[in-house]
């Protein structure tokens, strides 16, 4: 399981919140602080990963799922993109 803090996400419907995500090989937990949300998202519902890598601010990864789209926002999204890519494959 690898771990990412202080995510800042915005789900399909608009909701934006600070994040915890827990990558496994099959799923996404994400989880804010003291996991007052959490929301799984199992692995294999994601279509697709785009990555927009900003040089200054946030990189944001889009995670196109069967069930609309999740914004991730983060400094340096490399290490995250390439775990949701090892996980979704």
């Amino acid at each position: 399981m690898t771990t990412f803090d202080n995510i800042t996400e915005t789900d399909q419907e608009g909701t934006e919140r600070q994040v915890t995500l827990e990558i496994t090989a099959t799923s996404i937990v994400r989880s804010t602080e003291n996991q007052a949300w959490v929301g799984r998202l199992d692995a294999t519902s994601v279509e697709s990963l785009d990555r927009d890598k900003k040089m200054i601010g946030a990189d944001s990864i889009v995670a196109h799922t069967s069930f609309g789209e999740i914004t991730w926002s983060l400094k340096k999204g490399q290490d995250l993109f390439g775990a949701l890519e090892d996980a979704c494959k």
